[in-house]
């Protein structure tokens, strides 16, 4: 009894150091050493705008509980979450006055097990992404709007923005619709 309740103990603090990685669906997954809880690293967007659906799910196919967006690794590090493009070349800045950006709405659909939330930056200039390479890129901003899983204990979307359910605050991401 007293080995059951430490193994239950210790599997909610295991550390995501050597359980590896999954991807399902586009996102990017990093697996805890006991391989019972993960967190979402990253969404691979192919720059098609109507692909833009990221469905965090209750558990991965391996059964490994989803607990967040975004995580920490090893032993506290952030590791938020963000969007990555593919990528040929990387220009050394970012857009000009003169480039076009395009706003892009991601779905972020949050599973009920998810407990937090923790956001990263775009890839240029922490607010946008970049696809193409040469002398003519094209710029995106992106904008996240989510929806939660109504029997998430920890997190509720109201108006597209994500909230902690127990204190009511909005959740920090620089890609809200408005920016906020």
């Amino acid at each position: 009894m007293i080995f059951a309740a430490l193994t239950l103990v210790f599997s909610a603090c295991t550390p995501f150091t050597k359980g590896g990685s999954a991807t399902e669906q586009y996102v990017t997954y990093y697996v805890s050493d006991l391989g019972t809880r993960a967190y979402a690293r990253d969404f691979f967007w192919n720059g098609d705008v109507d692909e833009t659906d990221i469905v965090i799910p209750d558990k991965l196919e391996s059964g490994a509980v989803v607990e967040g967006i975004g995580g920490y690794f090893g032993t506290g590090v952030p590791d938020p979450f963000s969007v990555i493009v593919p990528k040929e070349v990387m220009p050394l800045r970012g857009p000009s006055e003169d480039d076009e950006i395009t706003k892009v709405t991601f779905n972020v659909t949050v599973g009920k097990n998810v407990k937090r939330a923790m956001f990263g930056y775009a890839e240029y200039g922490g607010k946008y992404l970049l696809l193409g390479t040469g002398d003519d890129p094209e710029w995106y901003e992106p904008v996240f709007v989510f929806s939660c899983d109504p029997d998430n204990p920890y997190l509720k979307s109201v108006d597209g923005k994500l909230y902690e359910k127990e204190t009511g605050e909005l959740v920090e991401c620089r890609f809200y619709p408005d920016g906020e």
